[in-house]
């Protein structure tokens, strides 16, 4: 086995090597070369995971959104007019049961609560029922404009209007069956 001198550390290597096992030096300038080029490839690799790699080939540009019809649009961002306004009605048109349910029994807890006030002729427990839950509402109102645009899919799935109008119909229910069981 032939073997040189490492012209950087000075030990005994072999004659063939291309880098010192001692120090790690490079001894001919195409392998140094080669070795700079596989570690910036190598780099890069660890820099760019492969989900990276998909979101920077996604033909929708950052702060947009892709419709349900295709289309590309800003996301929609800030309060919801549309949200404030019909509240637990829009949020079912996106498949969101929870504020559904919680208008429902908030209704059916009203009318029970005001049905305590006539029976026991308190006009006060009836004012104080009406203002905790206009206040209530009011409040329930504007966070659900408020969030609207984060946590529902807004734009991105069609408006199920069908599901709007049932949840429409179950509050109309709740009153109907609240007034004729509390009066």
């Amino acid at each position: 086995m032939e073997t040189k001198f490492c012209p950087f550390c000075g030990e005994t290597i072999n004659k063939d090597a291309i880098k010192c096992r001692f120090c790690g030096s490079f001894l001919n300038e195409e392998a140094k070369n080669q070795a700079r080029e596989q570690m910036n490839s190598q780099k890069n690799m660890a820099n760019n995971p492969p989900y990276q790699n998909q979101a920077n080939n996604n033909e929708i540009p950052l702060g947009f959104i892709k419709t349900w019809d295709g289309e590309v649009i800003l996301k929609p961002q800030g309060f919801n007019f549309w949200a404030f306004l019909f509240g637990p009605l829009y949020y079912t048109g996106y498949d969101n049961l929870l504020y559904i349910s919680l208008a429902t029994i908030s209704t059916v807890l009203l009318y029970f609560l005001i049905s305590i006030g006539i029976k026991n002729d308190s006009m006060e427990m009836i004012n104080i029922v009406y203002v905790v839950y206009s206040i209530g509402l009011t409040v329930a109102q504007i966070i659900a404009g408020a969030i609207a645009n984060k946590v529902l899919p807004v734009k991105t799935v069609k408006f199920n209007y069908g599901w709007a109008i049932g949840a429409f119909l179950v509050l109309l229910i709740a009153q109907l069956i609240s007034l004729r069981l509390f009066f």
